[in-house]
């Protein structure tokens, strides 16, 4: 068959939408700095637990949703923080015992934890 023909029926049938009457559509929502922070956070764990990516990755995405959270709750963001960086201290712990880390992985954490719990004034 004939492309131009097929081309044809294909408008003819289908019909090209008549550009004065389609509406624009909206741009797809950017996810939040917030929600890229926890989906980050997230993976960079989840890649660390796999032992794909060192602990410095997690420190630096924990830092990061750090920052979007405290720019959107303020200073109640300190206790979330906390609390991820205990059990990632746990996770690095066992981790160091079973010989799947080094005790300079679990100093990058505790230093952080260190500096959450006593920020610098």
């Amino acid at each position: 068959m004939n492309l131009s023909l097929v081309l044809v029926a294909a408008l003819v049938l289908g019909g090209a939408p008549d550009p004065g009457t389609s509406k624009p559509t909206a741009p797809a929502e950017k996810p939040s700095r917030l929600q890229l922070a926890k989906d980050g956070w997230k993976m960079a764990t989840a890649r660390y637990q796999a032992g794909s990516v060192p602990i410095e990755e997690v420190v630096r995405w924990s830092q990061w949703l750090f920052d979007a959270e405290r720019a959107v709750s303020g200073e109640a963001a300190r206790d979330q923080h906390l609390s991820r960086l205990i059990e990632l201290e746990r996770e690095v712990d066992r981790r160091v015992q079973a010989g799947l880390a080094t005790q300079l992985d679990l100093l990058a954490v505790r230093y952080l934890l260190a500096t959450a719990q006593f920020p610098a004034k």
